[in-house]
């Protein structure tokens, strides 16, 4: 369902506050995700010795945690730059699934939220995101 062109009647004093969360979130996800890239490859630097076998295992495993972390961080900064187009667009605030407005708690909570609560619980019903 094509929501219309509306930002879910959100005024501009609802719209300025949950545009800068967005810009903020960010900014420290972006801050944070250097952070990982940088513990990423310094772990892949380093050398392996036979004596530090099992020091290898654990850095390898920690290596892909922070690799696992810097996916779910890019997949967030995805859904924030769609949460701002969205804003530019008229569409946000309106669930991509139903069509309704996503309660304002809802996007004072999660800002780059796409579905309304009821679309986001029959989604995870379905084994969805």
């Amino acid at each position: 369902m094509t929501p219309k062109k509306r930002n879910a009647g959100l005024k501009k004093a609802d719209l300025d506050p949950l545009r800068k969360a967005l810009l903020k979130l960010r900014t420290e996800i972006l801050g944070a995700v250097t952070q990982l890239e940088s513990e990423a490859l310094r772990g892949a630097e380093d050398e392996i010795s036979v004596d530090h076998m099992a020091d290898h295992g654990s850095d390898s495993f920690e290596q892909d945690q922070t690799l696992v972390l810097l996916e779910r961080e890019s997949v967030t900064i995805r859904e924030i730059n769609a949460a701002l187009k969205r804003m530019e667009d008229g569409t946000y605030g309106v669930c991509e699934r139903t069509g309704k407005n996503i309660g304002k708690p809802r996007l004072r909570a999660l800002p780059y939220a796409r579905l309304c609560l009821e679309a986001q619980m029959e989604e995870e019903a379905e084994g969805g995101r």
